[in-house]
C-alpha cells in the first residue's frame, strides 16, 4: 500500500506541475506572487500550583510567560486556475527561535498537493474534530499541561499520554501530501515521507543505519456538513512507519485516531480517541522507552457574543519504561474563557488541574496540582 501511495503521489505531482508549466508558458507575462506576514503574540501571567513537591522541586508561584509566531506567506495564481501558497513559520520566542514549518501548497480542481515540512494528513484532517482542540479558548491542553503543572522526574511525557493528536512518529518531517476536494461533505487525504530522521528539508539519511523510522504513511478522511442549523462532523486517521533498519530490537509502528463534533446554536461538543502501537520513544532508537498506549478527550464549548467558554477533560496512558511494571498516566481538566476585546485582540484565561501518575511507586515520581493563567493575545 505504501508503494502505491508513493507512486500515486508522484504521478499526481507531475501532472499538477506539468499543468502549471503549460499554463505559464502560454502566457506572455505572469503575475508575481504577493507576500504577506501574519502571526500572533500572547503575553500574560501564570499562577502555578503543584510544583512545591519532591517530584519537581519548588516551581509554585506567579510568573510571566509568553508565546509568539511569525508566518511569512507568498500566494500566487496561474491562468489555469491553479493556486499556490508558500509558508515559512518562525517560532519567535527566545527559547525556540527556529523555523517551525515550511511548505508549498498547490491547489486546483484536482484537490491539494502539499510538499514540505508540514504536519501529516493524519493530523491536519482530524485535529479540528478532537475535543480539547475544538473547545479550548485559553492555553493549549496538549502543549501546556507540563508548563502549568510540572511533570515529575521519570515520567514519559510522550505518545498517547501527551494528548489526542495523530502525529505518530512524525514531527514536521519533509513529506508529500494529497487532499481530495470535498464531495458532499467527504474528504480524503494521504501523506508519505521516506524517512523521519532528517533534520533539514534536503538531508539524506542512511536507510541501513539506526537513524529513525522510515517509509512513513498517513491516511485520513473526514465528513463535515451542515444540516439546517446544526453542524455534524466525524474524522478518522491512521499512521504507520517501518522500524529503523539498523536496529533489530525496534518495531514497525502504527497509530490511529477517531474523533467527532456537533455544533448547534452557540454550543460545540467534541471528543476523540487515540491509540499508539509498537512505538519505541519518539524515533524508535531507544527500545527501553515505549510510547504504546491510548488517550481520549471530551469537551463542550459555548459562545455568546464576544464571550467564549470551554471545558475539556483528557486522560491518557503509555507503557513508559519497558522494564517497569505499570503505565505512565495523566488526567487533566481544562476550563477556559475568552473575551474578544477588538479585531484580532482577545483576553484568554485558563484554569487547569493536572494529575501525573508515574508507573513507579515512589512518591517523588507523582505530581498533581492546579494552575491559573491569564493573557492578552494579538493576532495580526
Amino acid at each position: 500500500m505504501k508503494k502505491q501511495l508513493l507512486t500515486t503521489s508522484a504521478i499526481l505531482t507531475a501532472v499538477v506541475l506539468a499543468a502549471a508549466s503549460s499554463s505559464a508558458l502560454a502566457q506572455k507575462k505572469s503575475s508575481k506572487p504577493s507576500a504577506t506576514v501574519i502571526g500572533y503574540m500572547a503575553q500574560g501571567l501564570q499562577l502555578r500550583g503543584g510544583g512545591d513537591t519532591a517530584a519537581v522541586g519548588d516551581t509554585d508561584g506567579l510568573d510571566a510567560f509568553g508565546d509568539s509566531e511569525i508566518h511569512f506567506n507568498a500566494r500566487g495564481a496561474l491562468d489555469s486556475g491553479i493556486k499556490l501558497h508558500a509558508r515559512v513559520e518562525l517560532e519567535s520566542s527566545s527559547e525556540d527561535g527556529h523555523i517551525d514549518e515550511q511548505w508549498l501548497r498547490i491547489q486546483g480542481s484536482f484537490g491539494q498537493v502539499i510538499i514540505g515540512q508540514e504536519d501529516s494528513i493524519g493530523s491536519l484532517m482530524t485535529l479540528g474534530y478532537v475535543g480539547s482542540w475544538v473547545v479550548g479558548v485559553g492555553q493549549n491542553l496538549c502543549f501546556d499541561k507540563a508548563e502549568l503543572v510540572p511533570t515529575p522526574a521519570g515520567f514519559n511525557h510522550g505518545g498517547a499520554n501527551f494528548c489526542v493528536r495523530l502525529d505518530g512518529a512524525d514531527s514536521d518531517d519533509q513529506k508529500i501530501s494529497y487532499v481530495t476536494p470535498r464531495f458532499s461533505g467527504f474528504q480524503v487525504g494521504a501523506s508519505y515521507a521516506r524517512d523521519l530522521a532528517a533534520n533539514a528539508a534536503d538531508d539524506t539519511v542512511n536507510q541501513d543505519a539506526a537513524a529513525g523510522f522510515i517509509d512513513y504513511v498517513a491516511i485520513a478522511a473526514n465528513f463535515d456538513r451542515k444540516f439546517d442549523n446544526m453542524r455534524v462532523a466525524v474524522a478518522a486517521g491512521y499512521n504507520q512507519a517501518d522500524k529503523p533498519k539498523g536496529l533489530a530490537a525496534s518495531k514497525d509502528t502504527n497509530s490511529w485516531l477517531v474523533a467527532g463534533r456537533v455544533d448547534f446554536g452557540g454550543f460545540k461538543i467534541a471528543g476523540g480517541f487515540y491509540q499508539v502501537n509498537d512505538q519505541f520513544n519518539a524515533d524508535g532508537t531507544d527500545t527501553t522507552i515505549s510510547d504504546d498506549g491510548s488517550g481520549f478527550d471530551v469537551g463542550v464549548g459555548y459562545r455568546a457574543g464576544p464571550n467564549s467558554f470551554g471545558l475539556a477533560y483528557f486522560s491518557g496512558d503509555n507503557e513508559g519504561t519497558v522494564a517497569t511494571a505499570g503505565d505512565d498516566e495523566v488526567d487533566a481538566l481544562w476550563l477556559t474563557y475568552k473575551r474578544d476585546l477588538g479585531p484580532g485582540v482577545s483576553w484568554r484565561n485558563t484554569l487547569a488541574w493536572v494529575d501525573w501518575d508515574d508507573e513507579g511507586t515512589a512518591a517523588a515520581n507523582q505530581n498533581d496540582g492546579y494552575a491559573l493563567s491569564t493573557m492578552i493575545q494579538m493576532v495580526f
